[in-house]
């Protein structure tokens, strides 16, 4: 697969970053408004789009450390949170071969 088809993390958490989450996203309603329009009705905005998947990786601290000190179950909690993100960007990231690709071998 050709290196240029792939998401570059550094450019990934980049974009992320300068995605812009209201103050007010959740108790203005539109966290609720974007999550449906992306998960529920499938219309979401490329805006609504970028929101929704910075909020779940923001959630599960896609790039933060996991390890906390003396609690074991913590460490773990926040490395499922991980992980589940760290899925979602592989499935993201992933081009899948073409029936020719599966043929070759």
């Amino acid at each position: 697969m050709p290196e240029d088809t792939r998401l570059d993390i550094l450019t990934f958490a980049d974009d992320q970053a300068r995605v812009e989450i209201p103050s007010d996203y959740r108790r203005s309603g539109q966290e609720y408004r974007d999550f449906r329009a992306v998960l529920i009705n499938g219309d979401g905005s490329e805006i609504q789009r970028k929101r929704v998947l910075t909020r779940v990786f923001h959630w599960g601290s896609l790039l933060a450390p996991v390890h906390e000190e003396g609690d074991p179950y913590a460490t773990h909690v926040r490395v499922g949170a991980q992980q589940l993100c760290q899925r979602i960007l592989m499935a993201l990231n992933t081009v899948p071969k073409t029936t020719k690709d599966n043929d070759d071998g």
